[in-house]
């Protein structure tokens, strides 16, 4: 992942971090053009770097290999669609069943991003919870179309008429990542949305 694109994904991350219930997010690409089904660890950021269990977490993930299908992050890879659970069934990958186990991690949200036309994810960015939270439709898409836009670039998005070019140079990832974990914010504007005919 170019560094570039590595820098706007933490800094979402950071931000949603700070205002979501996840405590930790890790972002997963695939490890080269020979296995197209692993996945390797790129980065992790943590709202906190005092809590052991986590940084315990980050260690092992850091040399971990995800295949497809395999625990949330491989099941988001391999779908194409996010995975938003707290059934540990489903998010614990086997390479590392016993750190989320001691981390105590409840919930996991793993988002596929694509790159262009391809059929396959380009990564997943996969956050943690150590509190158990029912998916939220709102936060899941509004996550998804986030991360789409920080792919591509802000720049090359071409904002709406109402908006406006020069308000829209000032969105940062972390204004994004805030909004993402905005849940008031999102409530409100869903409360003012007009039921559909």
């Amino acid at each position: 992942i170019a560094e570039a694109r590595k820098e706007r994904l933490e800094e979402f991350c950071s931000a949603f971090l700070e205002m979501s219930v996840f405590d930790l997010a890790d972002v997963w690409a695939t490890a080269d053009d020979e296995y197209p089904e692993c996945l390797q660890h790129v980065m992790s950021v943590t709202s906190t770097t005092t809590n052991e269990l986590l940084n315990d977490f980050v260690d092992v993930s850091r040399t971990t290999v995800i295949t497809g299908w395999s625990g949330a992050v491989g099941q988001a890879f391999s779908s194409g669609n996010p995975v938003w659970s707290a059934n540990t069934t489903v998010f614990v990958d086997p390479d590392r069943c016993e750190v989320f186990s001691s981390s105590k991690i409840q919930t996991v949200l793993a988002v596929p991003v694509f790159s262009g036309k391809n059929i396959f994810p380009t990564c997943v960015v996969a956050c943690y919870s150590l509190v158990r939270s029912a998916s939220v439709p709102f936060v899941l898409r509004f996550v998804q179309q986030a991360l789409r836009l920080l792919w591509d670039g802000l720049d090359q998005v071409e904002p709406h008429e109402s908006v406006g070019k020069k308000i829209w140079k000032e969105v940062a990832p972390a204004d994004l990542g805030e909004m993402a974990a905005d849940l008031e914010m999102q409530q409100h504007f869903m409360s003012k949305k007009r039921p559909r005919d």
